[in-house]
């Protein structure tokens, strides 16, 4: 960038008007340079090809650029839309001008909006200034959506009762596992009783057994003597 000194031995000379118009003449010319910046972009968006940078083949486009050429994406993306959309308007004023609108007025209301500021400035010979065209926006602006602000008291009694909430679930969940325990150990001393009981079955049935074998022999022996 040139120093104030040099930027002096080149204007001091020159009216007003003068650096206005060669202002607005290298103002023009960034816009022409923007815009084929941004259709640059697009190109390699959709083709493909910024992929053959092999930095970037394995990146999304979205990364790409904003590494590549310092824009964000979505900057990026609401430029392109306005110069697609409204290629001499974005050109006159500035795709951030279609993408304000749009944010303010929503995108059904932009062309809207847009025709408006078109016809007004027709039926003018200097430019609108900014409050003319922030008229013309607000009579489509999108109403403001006012919330209500949150009752800090209510909040706080709702945050007990949920805390609460919570405890009185844990009781509960504490509750089915204490009786899961329960329920456990009762299996636990079933199982040893049923154990016990088959095992003095089985004695009983053991010292059964010589008794009932005397009986059926002496029927037997009897028969024999006789």
């Amino acid at each position: 960038m040139k120093t104030i000194k040099e930027l002096k031995a080149e204007y001091d000379s020159k009216s007003i008007t003068e650096i206005e118009q060669e202002a607005k003449k290298t103002q023009g010319k960034a816009k022409e340079i923007h815009a084929e910046f941004i259709e640059i972009l697009f190109y390699m968006e959709r083709t493909g090809r910024y992929k053959e940078n092999a930095l970037y083949k394995n990146t999304g486009f979205p990364q790409y650029i904003e590494f590549q050429f310092g824009i964000r994406w979505a900057t990026y993306h609401e430029t392109r839309l306005a110069l697609g959309n409204f290629p001499d308007f974005s050109k006159k004023y500035s795709p951030a001008l279609v993408t304000s609108i749009k944010s303010k007025c929503g995108a059904k209301k932009t062309p809207a909006v847009i025709k408006q500021i078109e016809a007004k400035q027709a039926k003018r010979k200097t430019p609108l200034v900014r409050e003319e065209i922030q008229e013309i926006v607000d009579k489509y602006r999108k109403p403001v959506v006012v919330r209500p602000k949150p009752d800090i008291r209510l909040l706080k009694d709702q945050a007990i009762v949920a805390e609460q909430t919570v405890k009185e679930q844990g009781k509960v969940i504490l509750t089915k596992d204490e009786q899961i325990v329960k329920l456990k150990a009762t299996v636990k001393r079933l199982t040893a009783e049923n154990a016990a009981l088959r095992k003095e079955n089985d004695e009983l049935k053991a010292m059964m057994n010589p008794i009932a074998t005397y009986f059926q022999e002496v029927p037997e022996m009897r028969a024999v003597a006789n």
